[in-house]
């Protein structure tokens, strides 16, 4: 499984937990979908193989809030994963 490099934690001004990781030079999930960019049959496969297996390894731990997952929170590193 491909990780991403955790950081640590950093709060705003209001209070909010910041969360920093290594850079993902694709962006996010939803950057990706809102951009002309034509996504291959086995990109979207890929994709959907690695966000099921991020949830399954959340799962595991008891660190999975549903509301969180949403393309704004998949990031896309630069291999496409």
């Amino acid at each position: 499984m491909l990780q991403v490099t955790f950081y640590g934690v950093c709060t705003s001004t209001a209070g909010d937990l910041q969360l920093v990781f290594e850079l993902c030079a694709k962006g996010s999930m939803r950057s990706l979908l809102q951009s002309s960019a034509e996504l291959a049959c086995d990109q979207r496969l890929q994709f959907a193989t690695d966000i099921a297996s991020a949830m399954k390894y959340l799962h595991g731990l008891d660190l999975v809030d549903h509301r969180h997952v949403k393309s704004d929170n998949v990031l896309i590193c630069g291999e496409g994963h």
